[in-house]
């Protein structure tokens, strides 16, 4: 005589239901992956002040540039504001600015996310909705969504202008008028 599992019974060594699991999982997975990503970013960090003071706790030789702690800061990562621990980097009494720092301080890094939320129909107010969160993430507001989404719009356009040709009814004058993206051209005829 054999036994049979019932339907009742997954055949998994937890005893749970595969598909009660997953969603778990995947948010899981989806956490270390941020927090991962994160962790490289420091990595990227320590890479750069490795390579300008030499390895961590070596002594610097003359007035080389040393390590100088830490300050809070913010980067733009995955359409969103981010605080990270900055690494400080001094030589002969200056601050040096760590080149990954401030790439990733460009506001121009929103503008794919920025763009594509916003063409998709989520308004400005919403756009924080669309993000997956991230530890250290802060909500951009809705002025900062807009700013970026017009940063991204002239970007696009790269110096093309768009002319849309109306005619305005003024007493029994018509005229046509161009709309350019920067500024506006009536033509008298």
């Amino acid at each position: 005589m054999s036994q049979s599992r019932s339907k009742s019974q997954p055949n998994t060594p937890t005893g749970v239901d595969p598909e009660l699991l997953r969603p778990a999982l995947q948010k899981q997975l989806h956490e270390r992956m941020r927090v991962a990503a994160l962790q490289v970013l420091y990595q990227m960090f320590e890479e750069e002040v490795q390579a300008l003071c030499g390895k961590r706790y070596s002594r610097s030789v003359g007035d080389g540039p040393r390590r100088a702690g830490s300050d809070r800061g913010s980067v733009f990562w995955a359409g969103q504001k981010v605080s990270v621990k900055k690494p400080r980097v001094k030589q002969g009494g200056k601050e040096l600015h760590l080149q990954s720092y401030q790439l990733l301080q460009d506001p121009n890094l929103l503008l794919p996310y920025v763009q594509q939320a916003l063409l998709s129909g989520v308004s400005t107010r919403k756009y924080a909705t669309t993000l997956d969160p991230i530890p250290g993430g802060q909500c951009l507001s809705s002025s900062s969504v807009s700013r970026a989404f017009k940063r991204a719009s002239r970007k696009a356009l790269n110096g093309h202008y768009i002319y849309a040709i109306m005619a305005f009814d003024l007493g029994r004058c018509f005229f046509p008028v161009k709309c350019c993206v920067d500024f506006l051209v009536v033509c008298f005829m």
